[in-house]
């Protein structure tokens, strides 16, 4: 025979499935289809009871359970859920709701505990969860802002000239400058360099491969600093294999003695590596003479006392960096600064030269004081530069690129 107690346990089971019902049909948007409602019973006997309806929604999701549990140990639970294709937020809200019913001598009803879940999902993740300004790497990367200071159309973090819209790499001039006809000039024409990189004995040519050594002194920082004895030796043959060629420095003389030497190309009566008394050669001195002389290039292939030179108004100013060029081709010439300081015809060649010593801070006369001062560049073309090109030399600065 039956139990009575079951009917007090479906009553109460009952009622809260409706009460759950009616708070979600309550819940959703006016102009919007429910979702489903699926109700799954089980009672006391093993009696499953089940019942549902429902339609596609498109704005949430939602899910609500029931569970009642009677003292005599069955249960009867209603799931209430609608699914959404909503792909702005998702939520997630449960409710419990616990409650007693008193317990009689036919039904006694321990709890009941009501859950309701509502989400959605998102289409993508954040790519740069660490980024507050981003959700995707784009061009730089997550953490590094994809800015673009000269409006080119390329981001700073990629643009190796991110303040020059007219380029996104040096070029042969570099950043700012453009890679006009003096410029590219001077990119075909450079054939040696030495930007005194590094600290070792070893001065790099980064062009050439013609490198040198430091005697006494070594590079720091991009510059050598030359006193009284120390110098540079280049490579035998660099300036006699040359046609026509330009020379071209930037110095920071310290002042001193006249007929000191910032180059000296040739020979001595004393021979390889011996300062004696010079007999053809190619020098550079920053004043000549006495302490009213002035920056001197002078040339000869047959002593002293057939040079062919060409004077500035002054000699260099001391403690101050100074870009000079010296031109060898049908002239000789000499430019301070990018301005010219004169020019004399010339019927010599550089190839007439027998150039066993070939120095930077030393001179080929052994009675003359040697430099003092700071070599930053050092250059020699192919070529006898115009005075466009030396211009346009002294204008880009001693950090110029001038690569092909």
């Amino acid at each position: 025979m039956f139990d009575s107690k079951p009917t007090a346990v479906r009553a109460t089971t009952q009622a809260a499935l409706s009460a759950i019902a009616l708070g979600f049909a309550c819940a959703q948007p006016q102009n919007e289809p429910y979702g489903s409602i699926q109700t799954v019973g089980t009672i006391d006997g093993g009696q499953t009871a089940s019942g549902g309806s429902g339609a596609v929604g498109t704005e949430s999701a939602s899910s609500a359970s029931v569970a009642s549990t009677s003292a005599g140990g069955a249960t009867s639970t209603a799931t209430v859920a609608s699914s959404t294709t909503d792909t702005e937020s998702s939520s997630s809200a449960t409710t419990s709701v616990a409650s007693s019913s008193a317990t009689s001598t036919t039904s006694s009803v321990t709890s009941t505990t009501v859950s309701a879940t509502t989400s959605s999902g998102t289409t993508g993740a954040d790519a740069c969860p660490d980024d507050p300004d981003k959700t995707e790497p784009g061009e730089c990367g997550c953490g590094v802002p994809d800015d673009d200071s000269d409006d080119d159309g390329t981001s700073d973090c990629i643009d190796e000239c991110p303040d020059d819209m007219d380029k996104t790499s040096p070029g042969g001039c570099g950043c700012g400058a453009p890679d006009d006809a003096e410029c590219t000039a001077l990119v075909n024409a450079l054939v040696h360099r030495y930007s005194f990189d590094g600290s070792s004995t070893s001065i790099g040519d980064s062009v050439g491969n013609a490198n040198g050594t430091a005697l006494g002194a070594s590079p720091s920082g991009g510059s050598l600093s030359l006193s009284d004895g120390q110098y540079v030796d280049l490579p035998n043959g660099i300036v006699s294999a040359l046609t026509s060629a330009t020379f071209e420095v930037w110095v920071n003389w310290s002042g001193g003695d006249a007929w000191q030497r910032i180059f000296d190309f040739g020979v001595s009566e004393g021979g390889e590596n011996v300062p004696d008394t010079g007999t053809a050669y190619l020098f550079l001195t920053p004043r000549a003479v006495d302490e009213s002389g002035s920056v001197r290039v002078s040339f000869t292939t047959s002593g002293p006392e057939n040079e062919t030179y060409v004077e500035g108004g002054s000699a260099l100013p001391a403690g101050t960096l100074v870009h000079v060029a010296v031109s060898v081709g049908s002239s000789l010439s000499l430019y301070v600064n990018g301005a010219s300081q004169g020019s004399e015809t010339l019927s010599e060649s550089l190839s007439a030269i027998d150039d066993v010593n070939n120095w930077l801070g030393l001179s080929q006369f052994s009675a003359d004081p040697g430099f003092a001062g700071v070599l930053t560049e050092f250059r020699i073309y192919d070529a006898a530069l115009t005075a466009a090109q030396i211009q346009k030399s002294y204008e880009l600065g001693p950090d110029a690129p001038l690569t092909q």
